[in-house]
Parts: structure tokens; sequence; C-alpha cells
């Protein structure tokens, strides 16, 4: 049922971003579709989980101009000895309205799992600003996933910024060689920090949970893995 759930969203993302491309013209915003600009964000911390210690990153960059653009994204983490996550997507991203684009390309996991995955999703700035990144992916074995990520910035002051975000990932299948059960698998929440010396440089610390849930959580227990992360953790972002 979640699976034929998922696969009817899926078709209604996809019709509502080119309804939205078709009714809502580029021009009326004044774009410059003739400059080429590009930009690129990176975030690295030091992170302490239950007193293991390990290095997480998050990273996302475009080039293009203001309707065409390529996206790449990343996020990952290294533990004391080894890589245990890495993830790198590559996105063409079209203006579709005059705070959304429509996003599609390739999706590869390094680790745990080497696994690939087609990819499909909106991202923009949602009303009161929130940022919101949705994306639906499916693999070559036909498993389908999805992922939400929200977060928004809050001025404490010009240069100190607190930053709520929540990510929520769903599956519609089971997926045993990965450790992934049907429904809404696992969930992160927190808060980050930052203090900007310049706009370009802000080291941060953050706050964050996260949690398995329903299947997920008992094939994950069964491996001998815990279920819940409570961290802490101590970075820099780099903006350019």
């Amino acid at each position: 049922m979640l699976k034929y759930f998922m696969a009817v969203a899926a078709r209604h993302v996809l019709f509502i971003a080119i309804a939205a491309g078709v009714f809502c013209s580029p021009a009326a915003a004044q774009i410059k579709d003739k400059e080429i600009f590009i930009s690129t964000k990176i975030e690295a911390g030091y992170e302490l989980v239950d007193r293991r210690k390990s290095m997480r990153w998050e990273g996302e960059g475009w080039i293009g101009n203001d309707t065409h653009k390529f996206w790449w994204k990343t996020e990952g983490e290294h533990g004391r000895r080894s890589l245990e996550d890495a993830e790198l997507q590559i996105l063409y991203s079209r203006r579709i309205s005059r705070f959304f684009d429509l996003q599609a390309g390739l999706r590869n996991d390094f680790k745990p799992k080497n696994t690939t995955f087609g990819v499909i999703g909106v991202q923009g700035l949602a009303p009161y600003w929130f940022e919101v990144d949705l994306a639906l992916f499916i693999d070559r074995h036909g498993h389908v996933s999805m992922r939400i990520e929200a977060d928004y910035d809050l001025l404490i002051t010009q240069r100190l910024i607190l930053n709520p975000f929540v990510e929520l990932n769903f599956s519609a299948n089971e997926v045993p060689n990965r450790l992934i059960g049907p429904g809404i698998t696992d969930i992160e929440t927190g808060v980050k920090l930052r203090y900007e010396i310049t706009r370009e440089l802000a080291p941060y610390v953050e706050f964050r949970y996260a949690r398995l849930l329903g299947r997920t959580s008992e094939l994950v227990q069964e491996d001998g893995e815990d279920k819940q992360d409570i961290s802490v953790i101590v970075g820099i972002k780099i903006s350019f």
C-alpha cells in the first residue's frame, strides 16, 4: 500500500512541477539567463556520538543561470578508522516558479553499501522562508524511497544565527541488505548556532538527534547497532 502511495506521490510531484513551469513565467521574475554564476557551501565538523568521535561533512553547490543549473550535493561521516557514510548527488535543476526548482539526476551512496539511484525532486523556499528539499529516489531494483528536509535561519543578531532543521526519510520497500524497512525509516532533527565572522566564514556548534523508526529500527537492532544517536558537533561553514 505504501509503495502504491509513494508511486502516486511521485507522479503528482512531477505533474505539479511541470504545471508550475508552464504557468509561472520566468520572464516575469526578470531572469538573467545569459549570466553564469557559481555557488558553493561546505560544512565540516567534529562529532561526538556516545563517546565515538567522527568527522561529518555536508556540502552543496551549483553552476548556471537563473533558469538552468547543475547541482552537486554531498554528505557523509568518517569514523576513527574508516569511512562510514558517503553520498553524492549530481543533478540538473530547472526553475519552475519564483521560489522553486525542479531537479533530476543521479545519487550514489558509496558507504555503507555502494548503491546508485535515480533522483527527481523539488527544492526552494516555502512560505515564511523555510528552505525545503524534497526528493524521490529509485534504485535499479525498483526500490523507492523519499527524503524531506527543511530548515530555517533565525537571526538573533546580524552575525549570530540559529538554524533549526529536520530531515525525514521514507521507504516503500523492505531492503534487508541495507537494513531498511518499509514506512518512515528515520528522523534527524536539531539546531545549529553559527557566528558569521564574514558571510563566507562561520564557525558553528550543532546539537543533533537521530532516531531510526519502525521496521528499520528492528533490522538495525538485530544487527547489533543502536537505534538512536545524540550528538554535539563543532565545525565551520565556508561559502563562496
